[in-house]
């Protein structure tokens, strides 16, 4: 969520910026703040931050240009290999939805996998397979699914929200670097829609993660013909 008028030439002009003033900020002009060196204050741990306020820096993520970053560096890594092109699945869509609810409700849990262990690894909170997250009405649409989960040592700042090349590329690279997590981005499927949703909490079940979490989900669903 970003402001949809320009702000006051006050507000770029400040060397700091509450969250909310950042936020009313347009994406040009967060932007622009951010490349000056610009601070935003209250969205570290140590800062105060609440989940209230990660919730806030969560809007500040732009799904559409995420997406589409991360589309185009798994085309290309799929091209290499002889593999046909995916899609993003699009905002309001199954595979969307899914994503961002999958990231939220672990973000919330307090880690990527059940209670923080090893076989909990693609469970929800609750203890159920990830594809529950699914509908009945949905999964008889779908072929084929897959998904990738990361869990990241701290919640995203304001900064790092807006930098969606960056997300999508550490995303990408951390995927990649896994074998298990590569093969499921390079399964050999014509028409596979994908969708990166990204959830973020002030908790963490682990102790080792203290300044919060980051959740990503990457769905991939096969569209039955």
């Amino acid at each position: 969520m970003v402001g949809t008028k320009p702000a006051s030439t006050s507000l770029l002009d400040k060397k700091t910026l509450t969250l909310d003033e950042f936020m009313s900020l347009t994406e040009e002009q967060q932007d622009a703040f951010i490349a000056k060196k610009g601070g935003v204050t209250g969205t570290s741990i140590r800062g105060g931050a609440t989940k209230e306020t990660f919730e806030k820096v969560e809007t500040l993520i732009n799904l559409d240009k995420l997406n589409a970053e991360f589309v185009s560096l798994l085309n290309a890594a799929r091209a290499a290999e002889g593999l046909s092109a995916v899609t993003y699945a699009g905002q309001g869509s199954d595979a969307q939805n899914a994503a961002t609810a999958r990231a939220n409700e672990m973000a919330d849990h307090g880690s990527l996998r059940y209670q923080g262990t090893a076989d909990g690894a693609h469970k929800r909170p609750d203890g159920s397979k990830w594809t529950t997250i699914y509908t009945a009405e949905q999964t008889a649409r779908q072929g084929w699914r897959g998904e990738n989960a990361l869990q990241m040592g701290s919640s995203l700042s304001a900064y790092s929200a807006i930098n969606e090349s960056r997300i999508a590329n550490n995303l990408f690279t951390e995927w990649m670097n896994s074998a298990g997590h590569k093969a499921v981005m390079m399964k050999n499927l014509d028409n596979l829609q994908v969708a990166v949703g990204i959830g973020l909490n002030d908790k963490a079940i682990e102790t080792t993660f203290r300044n919060g979490v980051t959740v990503a989900m990457l769905e991939l669903v096969e569209p039955k013909p």
